[in-house]
C-alpha cells in the first residue's frame, strides 16, 4: 500500500530509484528479512530507516567504490552504527571466526587421521 505520499516507499519522491545508494538500502532490508545469520542474531533496521528517504537523509549519498557497513557488526542498521566503507575497510571489520567450526567435507574420504 503506498505511503501518505502516495508513493510506496517514497521512489517517486526522491528519484533516485535506480541509483546505488537506493539499491543499497533494498540491500539492506532484504538481508534484515531473508539472510538467516542476520535474523537469528537480531539485527534490524531502525524504524526512521524503513522509509528511504530518511536513510538517505541520515546516510547521503553513497560515494562511489563504498558500501554499507556496520561498524558494530551484531548492531542494528541505525545511524549511530553505519557508514559508507571500502572493501579493504570492511574486510577489517569483519566478525571474528569461530573456533571449533569444521566445515563438513563433501567428499566421501574421511578427513586425515579421522577413524
Amino acid at each position: 500500500m503506498p505511503h501518505a505520499t502516495g508513493q510506496a516507499h517514497g521512489q517517486y519522491r526522491h528519484g533516485m530509484h535506480n541509483t546505488p545508494t537506493y539499491r543499497s538500502w533494498k540491500t539492506m532490508k532484504g538481508r534484515v528479512k531473508w539472510e538467516r545469520g542476520y535474523a537469528d542474531r537480531g539485527i534490524t533496521v531502525c524504524e526512521r530507516w524503513m522509509d528511504f528517504v530518511n536513510f538517505l537523509e541520515d546516510m547521503g549519498i553513497r560515494p562511489e567504490g563504498r558500501t554499507l557497513d556496520r561498524i558494530d557488526n551484531d548492531g542494528n542498521y541505525e545511524p549511530s552504527n553505519c557508514r559508507w566503507a571500502t572493501r579493504s575497510e570492511q574486510q577489517r571489520n569483519k566478525r571474528p571466526f569461530k573456533l571449533g567450526y569444521r566445515r563438513r567435507s563433501r567428499s566421501a574420504t574421511p578427513a586425515v587421521g579421522a577413524r
